[in-house]
């Protein structure tokens, strides 16, 4: 909260933690209760939160470690503004699959 100037970038965050930690095991143990337990659970959910971490968020002001494909580098622009590295691969999609 300290980096972000904003309540909607705070909420991109906040959502996108949930869409790819907290889904995949609630749709799990909901819809497939036979196929899950708990050692699995933690080491999705910690893989999953690592790369996520490495992959980068303009939000917060930090570039990607794990450049996926379509990686746009930062950049300066015009002004002599930083311009952080985007995915644009659908890396959430992914790793939520992943998880």
């Amino acid at each position: 909260a300290i980096y972000v100037k904003t309540v909607y970038g705070l909420y991109l965050i906040c959502s996108d933690l949930v869409f790819i930690l907290l889904f995949p095991h609630l749709t799990l143990v909901v819809h497939a209760q036979r196929f899950t337990n708990k050692y699995g659970m933690v080491v999705g959910f910690t893989l999953a939160l690592i790369l996520r971490l490495l992959a980068g968020e303009p939000v917060l002001k930090y570039n990607a470690i794990v450049k996926f494909p379509y990686y746009k580098e930062p950049s300066t622009d015009s002004d002599g503004n930083t311009v952080y590295g985007v995915q644009k691969f659908p890396f959430r999609v992914l790793l939520m699959l992943i998880n």
